[in-house]
């Protein structure tokens, strides 16, 4: 581990805000966020490499995975410029979260709704807003991750089929992607480098 801190902290610090007088706590809060978020762009680089490499895929399924990762790469980058030029920790937050929701629907939507395998992922949201931001950020992404649910739920209730372009042989690669994803999401919050 302390490889890879002495590996990322220079990449890490270039991104910390020229903001003077930052306390410790700041410091460390800005670089714990940093890290999240480079973490999180280094595992979708990653699943976009394994997806179009390794994974028997139709082309619909890379398109969707494209489609998913360069919303979720926007709002990386948008949110690091947020931190670098703002020193806004906590509306780049919730501006990752926002577009790591934004993809995930995305997703859902193409990929059975309410039955779709990438819908454990969204434990994750009230997780990482609980534990990166607060109590009341959590309760609030977890609000709207239970009214997204709920509308999926409805509109199926009522009668609208929801496509679904993963095949039933890969069916179980995509639950497990979904599984993995969540893990590694919550992960990245629960155990950063150590930096300091």
């Amino acid at each position: 581990m302390d490889v890879i801190a002495r590996l990322t902290k220079p990449i890490i610090q270039s991104w910390l805000p020229n903001t003077p007088n930052q306390s410790d706590y700041q410091k460390s809060s800005n670089r714990f966020v940093i890290s999240v978020l480079l973490s999180t762009f280094t595992y979708t680089c990653v699943l976009i490499v394994i997806s179009h490499l390794f994974l028997p895929l139709q082309p619909q399924g890379k398109v969707l995975i494209i489609r998913f990762s360069s919303i979720l790469i926007s709002g990386i980058l948008l949110a690091l410029f947020t931190i670098r030029f703002g020193g806004q920790r906590i509306a780049a937050l919730n501006i990752f979260i926002a577009t790591l929701s934004a993809g995930l629907i995305l997703v859902s939507l193409q990929t059975g709704g309410i039955h779709s395998p990438v819908n454990p992922c969204v434990v994750a949201i009230p997780a990482l807003a609980s534990l990166s931001i607060g109590a009341l950020a959590g309760a609030i992404w977890g609000l709207i991750v239970i009214i997204a649910g709920t509308l999926l739920f409805v509109t199926a209730n009522y009668g609208y089929a929801f496509t679904n372009i993963i095949s039933p042989e890969n069916m179980a690669v995509a639950e497990f992607s979904s599984l993995l994803t969540a893990a590694s999401l919550t992960l990245f919050h629960c155990c950063p480098i150590n930096l300091t």
